[in-house]
């Protein structure tokens, strides 16, 4: 009986062991594919030179935030959006038609980009309406990534929605849509007020 508890006892350790090596395993390999993943989406990022943002001085942008044309709010009598196109939009497109033309060239699948200046959210926008979720776990490359990209709705018609609606993961390390979760605090709000959603138009 002796000798039977000792041989428990040894199984009970090494299956424990086991399951901890795993777990480790599991957890370094996340950690890992998450870091190959931001170097990935920076190379992204660097090959067009920043997102638009970054070409902006900071008084435009600080301008940009302060354009009430740039409001965009609702017809309460129609219930439609309409939008206001502030003076920045011919700087804008060209700084962005370049930057658009790469991208497309790289993956025809890109709809556009999305960016919150002040976080670290600056990704391409997929569009594949036939199967709109095909980038919910691939890459810039099209291939298996478990983050995935941000990607539209099927339904989305372009040059005509007055809405985007755009998937994309919350991520726990940050990554992805986590920075959203920020919104949540006053603070956060008054550093990031703008979000920009750049498109081929």
């Amino acid at each position: 009986r002796k000798r039977r508890n000792i041989l428990i006892r040894d199984a009970l350790i090494v299956l424990f062991l086991l399951i901890f090596l795993f777990c480790l395993y599991k957890i370094s390999a996340y950690y890992i594919a998450s870091s190959r993943y931001q170097k990935k989406q920076k190379k992204v990022t660097a090959a067009i030179g920043g997102g638009i943002a970054d070409d902006l001085v900071s008084e435009d942008t600080e301008a940009l935030r302060e354009n009430h044309d740039i409001l965009v709010f609702p017809d309460e009598i129609r219930h439609e959006l309409i939008g206001y196109v502030s003076h920045f939009r011919d700087e804008v497109s060209d700084l962005w038609k370049d930057k658009y033309a790469y991208l497309t060239s790289q993956n025809p699948d890109c709809f556009g980009y999305i960016e919150v200046p002040g976080t670290i959210l600056s990704l391409p926008v997929m569009f594949t309406p036939e199967n709109y979720e095909h980038y919910l776990y691939r890459n810039f490359e099209d291939k298996y990534e478990q983050r995935g990209l941000p990607f539209m709705d099927k339904n989305t018609v372009i040059g005509k929605s007055q809405n985007y609606l755009i998937y994309g993961h919350n991520m726990s390390n940050g990554t992805m849509f986590h920075s959203l979760n920020g919104y949540q605090d006053q603070n956060f709000y008054d550093e990031c007020p703008t979000m920009m959603l750049y498109t081929p138009e």
